[in-house]
């Protein structure tokens, strides 16, 4: 059976990163995937991280087969992460073999996932442009400003008075 992924945004740049991302971690929590490219170090947390294996010469046939079956889920997780990128971002994913999911993970979240000047200005700029017409369109206006508190929270930005006070965002608390 195929796994259905119409549910992810396709990553075409920094502005998509946050919902691609957050996406991709639920199907990958929920396939059981999510330990290949980040998870915890806790063995015991719901989504520990699966090391890449390590196999030695003369190793023994279960060995083998385990070393096997860890690539096969790996290609299973890069399939995944692949199937939902832009092309135009596919190309800074290194072609190797060798190359595993959380290679590709760490890549992508390295050039997308930082907090840079621009994206700050853009989501600001972005979140001044939202007008509310009338009153059908409340629910998308206000979840317009939860998304934007929810970019804006993990950048521990300090909020100054005024167009950008902490109090802006005190009713979506």
């Amino acid at each position: 059976m195929t796994l259905k992924l119409d549910h992810i945004p396709t990553l075409d740049g920094a502005a998509d990163y946050p919902s691609w991302s957050k996406s991709i971690m639920h199907t990958l929590q929920g396939e059981g995937f999510w330990g290949f490219v980040e998870g915890s170090e806790d063995p015991l947390s719901p989504f520990p991280i699966v090391p890449t294996p390590v196999i030695a010469a003369g190793a023994t046939a279960p060995a083998l087969k385990a070393h096997r079956e860890w690539w096969q889920k790996d290609a299973k997780v890069k399939d995944i992460i692949e199937r939902c990128i832009s092309p135009v971002v596919s190309t800074i994913i290194p072609c190797v073999e060798t190359t595993t999911a959380r290679d590709i993970w760490t890549t992508l979240k390295s050039l997308y996932g930082r907090v840079d000047v621009a994206a700050q200005f853009d989501l600001r700029a972005h979140i001044s442009d939202v007008k509310l017409e009338d009153f059908t369109g409340l629910d998308k206006y206000i979840g317009k400003f939860k998304i934007a508190r929810s970019r804006f929270i993990p950048w521990e930005l300090p909020l100054r008075k005024g167009r950008w006070s902490t109090s802006s965002f005190a009713i979506f608390r």
